[in-house]
């Protein structure tokens, strides 16, 4: 049977059609005289301000997932509020080396600043952002787009920095009296929600926020990408040297100053060193933790290269934790991928991200944590700990697994 012809301009018709019905990827014959199948990429625009800062939470999860989105073969526009955020951009497009397809990606200074995007949230007015087909966001739920695009909302945490307020609206929202609860559930939140695309980052915050919302929220959870996958590490790092790690500030909930302490003031600080990855201010510390800094037991490094990061995860005894409340834990993943057990602090979420290969103390009770280090260090010298088993686990994280975890929502939708 000879093949059937079709005009070129109904074809692309049809494509359009089928683009606009939120198909994200699909192949197509160009025309009846080309051989073989081309692929048409959807186009992604996301709110990118910030998402180089090298801490964890939502502007680092916005850089890895560009990551993953571009490797999956999406064209993306990356928005920013000024040619100096673009800079930084562009270097981070020189040297990352783990972008597949860099060409598919292009930068677009036109977004507004938080406080005018919070304030045109506020008074209701539409945002016209960059031609594109899809927009991806973690903050500002409740905006109004300009044009009839689907909406990604990634949400890293049921709460964030405004804890209280959110507790205070949506939980006890009969207690304040305000009909701005009612209105900020329903309309900014609830509305958007429905109409968008959710994607969370454990289950534990999926869960927690329909908890908040209601059962009618709908989404899909695709954990963050641990920061140092497919990177190499050329860094010299003393493996003679036994050291737990720590790689959390002291900000907001976490509190890695308390470990710190608990630590330098028992018999574990004889047995191992320990070095922290992130800021904690010297006044947090006490004068057992300052003797063991000047001693070089105790290390800080306030910012390490990813490179860094990957062989201080790689070689450290076993990684600690601590915070008061988390919407997911992005140094215990890195941890579990690195193959290194995970002490930490008993948080719901903090088992679903390590599951059997992680041990918790109270949270109310850190001074258990010296007994569970050394249990763990004397479980890895009799050889009952598998890193082979852990890192293998911990592939969950890695950029294979969750590319094609992005890519089985945004085509599948499932």
């Amino acid at each position: 049977m000879a093949p059937i012809a079709i005009d070129v301009r109904l074809e692309y018709l049809l494509l359009d059609f089928i683009a606009r019905t939120n198909t994200f990827r699909f192949y197509y014959c160009e025309n009846s005289l080309k051989q073989g199948l081309e692929e048409v990429i959807s186009s992604i625009c996301l709110d990118f301000q910030n998402a180089l800062e090298s801490y964890t939470g939502i502007p680092l999860c916005t850089r890895n997932d560009a990551i993953l989105l571009n490797n999956a073969g999406y064209h993306l526009i990356l928005w920013v509020s000024d040619e100096k955020s673009a800079e930084s951009v562009r270097r981070w497009l020189k040297n990352e080396l783990r972008l597949k397809n860099p060409d598919k990606i292009e930068v677009d200074i036109t977004r507004p600043s938080n406080f005018h995007l919070w304030m045109i949230q506020f008074l209701g007015f539409p945002i016209k952002v960059p031609e594109a087909d899809f927009f991806y966001c973690s903050l500002f739920p409740g905006v109004k787009l300009s044009r009839n695009c689907k909406r990604i909302i990634r949400l890293h945490d049921p709460f964030g920095r405004y804890r209280n307020a959110f507790l205070c609206f949506f939980e006890h929202p009969a207690k304040m009296k305000l009909r701005i609860a009612k209105a900020m559930r329903t309309k900014a939140f609830v509305a958007n929600f429905k109409d968008s695309l959710l994607v969370f980052n454990s289950n534990y915050t999926y869960q927690r926020c329909k908890s908040i919302y209601g059962d009618e929220i709908q989404g899909h959870v695709i954990h963050n990408l641990v920061q140092f996958d497919g990177l190499d590490s050329n860094e010299s790092i003393d493996c003679s040297r036994r050291y737990l790690l720590i790689i959390s500030g002291s900000r907001q909930r976490k509190k890695p100053e308390i470990i710190v302490n608990v630590w330098a003031e028992s018999k574990l600080s004889d047995l191992c060193d320990l070095i922290v990855v992130g800021r904690v201010p010297d006044n947090l510390l006490s004068p057992e933790s300052r003797n063991l800094l000047k001693l070089g037991k105790l290390e800080i490094l306030e910012g390490v290269t990813n490179a860094t990061l990957k062989s201080l995860t790689e070689n450290c005894v076993a990684s600690v934790f601590f915070s008061m409340g988390e919407g997911w834990g992005q140094p215990l993943a890195e941890s579990v991928f690195a193959g290194k057990i995970v002490i930490c602090n008993d948080l719901e979420v903090f088992h679903e991200v390590v599951e059997e290969f992680g041990r918790f103390f109270p949270t109310k009770a850190p001074e258990q944590f010296p007994s569970l280090a050394i249990r763990t260090m004397a479980e890895l010298d009799g050889g009952l700990i598998d890193e082979r088993r852990i890192k293998e686990f911990g592939k969950r994280y890695g950029i294979e697994k969750l590319t094609s975890r992005w890519i089985q929502v945004l085509e599948i939708g499932q």
